[in-house]
């Protein structure tokens, strides 16, 4: 009877371990989808990567890229002022660049039409932009 009861208590404790293990291991699906799927909005627009005068752009079918058209490339600085005081963005023209293909939903190939492009620049379409 007393092995019996035993064997019943280390079940119960091994469920609720299991229930704990489940438990942190669908939050840490949760963050890391939400974290995947934040990461592309919050570099939408910028230049992933850069060859002689070819540029890979973080906009594709499912960000609204269009081959032919153009965009303005910004370098943006950001000042951080004192805690009484707002940060500031300073943007900064750099060129523009033209899609020549679309890669995927996300990535876009562009060639540089003038200026520079470089990664981690901000490119956005020509007309959207009143600096």
């Amino acid at each position: 009877m007393c092995y019996r009861k035993e064997n019943l208590m280390y079940a119960k404790s091994l469920s609720k371990q299991g229930l704990c293990l489940f438990f942190i291991l669908v939050i840490t699906i949760f963050v890391s989808i939400g974290c995947a799927l934040s990461y592309g909005n919050l570099r939408k627009g910028y230049i992933d990567e850069v060859a002689d005068s070819a540029v890979i752009v973080l906009l594709g079918l499912k960000t609204g890229a269009e081959v032919g058209k153009e965009l303005d490339v910004y370098e943006i600085t950001i000042s951080s002022g004192l805690k009484a005081q707002p940060r500031l963005n300073k943007w900064e023209l750099k060129g523009r660049i033209r899609i020549a293909k679309i890669i995927d939903d996300y990535h876009s190939a562009a060639i540089i039409v003038s200026g520079q492009g470089k990664e981690n620049y901000k490119c956005v379409p020509c007309e959207s932009v009143n600096r």
